[in-house]
């Protein structure tokens, strides 16, 4: 049988645990995650991906994201954190690369 999993409140609140969590989401060969290639990646940092299944198309965002006013850049935030970086803004969103994902997945 097929498993489709999603994050739920702290799952991956630690270190090193995002790689284990991403690997055990899905067993869908045919999951089609946000990165260059469409496949889990290595580092497993990207965590949104879709599964399409019959003639729905399942979703899995991640609203990780913040804004790093320092830097000008949009940052995933860090493993081991229970919110985002206090001197960045806009905490708990999509961020830009992930919104530029979905609209192509919807």
């Amino acid at each position: 049988m097929k498993v489709y999993g999603i994050y739920g409140n702290h799952d991956i609140e630690q270190s090193n645990k995002m790689s284990y969590v991403n690997t055990t989401l899905t067993n869908d060969k045919n999951t089609v995650w946000g990165t260059d290639s469409s496949k889990m990646e290595t580092d497993s940092r990207i965590a949104y991906y879709y599964v399409d299944y019959d003639c729905f198309r399942f979703i899995y965002l991640d609203n990780n994201y913040s804004f790093n006013p320092t830097k000008n850049v949009w940052e995933r935030n860090y493993d081991g954190s229970y919110s985002y970086p206090s001197a960045n803004t806009n905490g708990y969103s999509l961020g830009p690369v992930q919104m530029s994902w979905l609209k192509e997945a919807l």
